[in-house]
């Protein structure tokens, strides 16, 4: 046999073994786990202490800017996993917001996400940054009685890790670079204590590294 046909020969296993790689490495970067619609409802809930049953959560999400009806958003969320959210937060409706985005049925709270796929400037990581900064500063210089927190400090979550020391925050957002900053998500609502402690009465600023 020519060497060129026993290499021909080989060519099924090799193309099945890259295949098969290409297939376990798209496994382990993407694993088919997402949020549903009805995950995010439950998640204003657990993690912002919204009582669903006397405030109802509108039919319309708002993904990366953009609105869309409840019915199609379980379709939608399939092209992305949860590493992919990097934020899921509610907005409070007037009737001012409700006309923005075309929703005229009565409702309290609209659902939002924002993915990866939202791009955020320097300017607004800085921004962000400089805020929660200068309100650990303005604590850290205040004399502080045992058992007390900063009133106005948010609580501050680095790549899944949160910090509730003013020093330890301090240090940590003091030695970031914004190049190394990929998302900062700003949630401003009051998260539940049961899960969050006290300083998640201030809201939290979770920022995720590149």
């Amino acid at each position: 046999m020519q060497p060129s046909m026993k290499l021909i020969n080989y060519i099924p296993f090799l193309l099945a073994g890259f295949l098969m790689s290409c297939s376990v490495q798209n496994i382990e970067q993407k694993p088919e786990s997402t949020y549903s619609t009805e995950d995010i409802i439950r998640m204003a809930e657990w993690r912002f202490n919204l009582d669903i049953n006397a405030e109802k959560i509108c039919d319309l999400f708002i993904l990366d800017g953009v609105p869309f009806e409840k019915k199609r958003m379980d379709s939608l969320l399939l092209a992305y996993d949860r590493r992919d959210m990097r934020m899921i937060t509610f907005l409070h409706t007037n009737d001012a917001f409700r006309g923005l985005y075309g929703n005229s049925r009565p409702c309290d709270w609209i659902p939002m996400i924002q993915t990866k796929d939202n791009k955020q400037s320097n300017a607004y990581k800085r921004e962000i940054l400089n805020k929660v900064i200068d309100a650990y500063q303005r604590y850290e210089g205040e004399v502080k009685i045992a058992g007390t927190s900063c009133s106005s400090c948010p609580m501050v979550v680095l790549d899944g890790r949160s910090f509730h020391n003013d020093n330890t925050v301090l240090e940590t957002l003091r030695g970031l670079n914004i190049g190394s900053i990929e998302f900062i998500a700003n949630y401003q609502l009051p998260h539940n204590p049961v899960y969050f402690g006290t300083m998640g009465k201030n809201g939290v600023v979770e920022i995720f590294s590149k």
